[in-house]
């Protein structure tokens, strides 16, 4: 019990930080959930006057679970910023508290696991994601309980209740049900290895059937929202997408000197998924972008990384520990999650974003990072290397809060729609009959309903 609190409180007290302290104003997603939990909490109904849903969505489809913890949530607290943030803070809380005790058990140790949760817990990758209502959050840490439960319980019967996690897992997000089989096909394979079970071709081929009953049976709700769901898709993946994709197989094929049959084998529907493919996979594992000046989206990048600099050499040093240890069973399953990660982000054609998209491998990158640290104290036999670490990750947060107060909430205001708040908040202190407002927006529907979160809420 004292290890349980001790993880929880390191974990509460950045989540708590950035939610007082974190911008005070809101994402189109934000309001997106926000919204249609208050329109749930009040009409019974989501948006789209569903009563029963596992998708929903104002501007565009989302998970349904996210949808249903606001509009319950808003029985009990008032309609603020702070308090529609807080169902997710609260549930991020225990997403570094589970990854410690998921590793606890695929690994037996538990040095690797206590610096895998102060890197990732104290990151400034958690802790962008620690300052809004961040869905992406909920469906790894349900994930998490899933396959943990999974694992420690040992009646079949049971297991019913890793299987509702995991369907929670599925229906939080809708960035994640394209990679959520090979999830799924990870936990299962994970069983037999923590059981010492030799790996054959029979077992690969029950456990993919496995997979596939159990992928079904989370899919099938979804038929409920076909078409709604269908247009997102076509927005967002790569291979659906037929006017991007199209653009560029004839953008190439006019830029392309030589005979039609060879441009027609180098510029085709074929090559140019495979490029985009590669190209934003490969990006997942940009040092850049991981150590120096962060993710591709604003809100996550802003001059600093998502890991901290100094990080790096462990980082290197922990891939070398990794490839060198592969055949243990933890090094097995995080190698296996570093693979299955990136391809959330490979197949949106959007630009990648490495936090959102491909959140799961920050458990793996910081595992990776805390097998260098481990090895770093092999080679040079330090003793006590976590409490030197602690310290060291801890004055890290400390000086990366300060940095994020002074300068980042500035320079980030304006992906955070800071200006647009002030300008509501100068509507509505007008009286309605003294003047008229015109706001002229390209987006307008994005617009209004920021509006009507403010105008709801005592934000």
């Amino acid at each position: 019990m004292g290890e349980f609190l001790i993880i929880f409180f390191l974990s509460f007290i950045p989540r708590i930080l950035f939610l007082f302290f974190g911008q005070s104003s809101i994402t189109h997603d934000e309001a997106d959930f926000f919204l249609n939990g208050f329109i749930l909490n009040k009409t019974g109904t989501d948006f789209l006057n569903q009563k029963i849903f596992t998708v929903s969505g104002i501007l565009t489809s989302t998970g349904g679970i996210p949808v249903y913890i606001n509009g319950f949530l808003y029985n009990f607290f008032e309609k603020n910023i702070i308090f529609s943030r807080l169902p997710y803070v609260l549930l991020s809380i225990f997403t570094p508290v589970f990854f410690y005790y998921f590793l606890k058990k695929i690994t037996n140790n538990k040095e690797i696991p206590f610096i895998s949760f102060l890197i990732m817990n104290f990151s400034s990758w958690f802790s962008f994601m620690s300052t809004q209502g961040a869905i992406e959050q909920i469906p790894s840490l349900f994930f998490l309980i899933g396959g943990y439960y999974f694992y420690i319980i040992k009646n079949k019967l049971l297991n019913i209740l890793s299987f509702i996690f995991l369907f929670l897992s599925f229906h939080s997000y809708m960035g994640i049900k394209i990679i959520f089989p090979l999830y799924i096909f990870l936990i299962l394979i994970t069983k037999f290895f923590l059981e010492k079970k030799s790996i054959n071709l029979k077992l690969i081929s029950k456990i993919l059937l496995k997979t596939i009953i159990i992928s079904v049976i989370f899919f099938l709700p979804l038929l409920k929202n076909k078409n709604y769901i269908n247009t997102r898709a076509s927005d967002t993946l790569i291979f659906l997408n037929k006017n991007i994709i199209e653009n560029k197989v004839w953008y190439q094929r006019l830029t392309f000197e030589g005979p039609i049959i060879i441009k027609k084998i180098y510029s085709n529907k074929i090559t140019i998924i495979a490029q985009e493919f590669i190209d934003k996979y490969l990006d997942v594992f940009n040092l850049k972008n991981l150590f120096l000046i962060g993710d591709n989206h604003p809100i996550y990048g802003s001059t600093v990384g998502l890991f901290y600099l100094w990080l790096l050499p462990f980082f290197i040093l922990g891939i070398i520990n990794l490839l060198k240890n592969i055949k243990q069973k933890g090094n097995k399953i995080i190698f296996i999650i570093t693979i299955i990660s990136p391809i959330s982000s490979a197949v949106n054609i959007q630009p990648t974003t490495i936090a959102l998209r491909s959140f799961p491998i920050i458990f793996a990158y910081s595992y990776i990072i805390a097998l260098g640290i481990v090895y770093l104290k092999k080679i040079l036999k330090i003793k006590k290397i976590s409490i030197y670490f602690f310290i060291l990750i801890l004055f890290s947060f400390i000086n990366f809060f300060y940095y994020y107060q002074s300068r980042i909430k500035t320079i980030n205001s304006e992906q955070w729609h800071l200006g647009e708040k002030k300008l509501f908040e100068k509507i509505l202190k007008e009286e309605p009959q003294s003047k008229k407002i015109y706001i002229v927006n390209n987006e307008p529907k994005e617009t209004f309903m920021l509006f009507a979160f403010y105008h709801l809420n005592d934000a």
